[in-house]
């Protein structure tokens, strides 16, 4: 049976910089922080700090503006002016998220005094800086945990792309590969 013709638009999409977006602390969202969009219409990935934002929601001038805020600026006006939805706001990775794909990277180890000190690690309050401490003691099963995650983040990202009627093109300098077993 003939499949019916996609309705989403290819665009080149750098999937690693909305990643990035993605993965600002909650605390990086005062006026040091930046916050991430994607056009809808090119694919374009715009980062803007949180004070030429709030500069350009407020009606305030660029003048007090670092002179990078400042071009932040400019982008945070025509994107706030934009009447046709076409800038969606990158929101961060939810934490629940985040700590099931740690539980499912743990449980995913062949090796069993790496799968029992991971989920040990990331048992109670702390668990992501003890998953992040834990891994140091295996370079190699860490660098696996960061290609996994990474793969796992474009993925969600693409979904998260396709809701919004884009089947994306990676232009990302750097594309994941898939793990070895660890």
């Amino acid at each position: 049976m003939p499949s019916e013709p996609s309705s989403l638009r290819r665009l080149p999409v750098d999937l690693e910089e909305i990643d990035t977006c993605a993965s600002f602390t909650r605390d990086s969202w005062d006026e040091a922080g930046q916050i991430g969009f994607v056009d809808t219409e090119t694919g374009a990935v715009h980062t803007l700090s949180v004070a030429a934002l709030r500069a350009a929601e407020d009606g305030d001038e660029a003048d007090s503006l670092s002179q990078w805020e400042r071009d932040d600026y400019a982008q945070a006006v025509t994107i706030l002016e934009d009447a046709t939805d076409r800038y969606e706001r990158i929101e961060q990775w939810e934490t629940g998220e985040e700590y099931r794909l740690m539980e499912e990277f743990a449980e995913a180890s062949r090796n069993p005094t790496v799968r029992a000190q991971l989920l040990q690690a990331i048992a109670g309050k702390g668990a992501f800086q003890r998953f992040k401490d834990a891994l140091t003691q295996w370079p190699a099963i860490r660098e696996a945990w960061f290609a996994y995650r990474d793969l796992a983040h474009r993925e969600w990202i693409r979904d998260w792309l396709n809701t919004l009627g884009i089947d994306p093109v990676d232009t990302s300098r750097h594309t994941p590969s898939a793990p070895e077993r660890w």
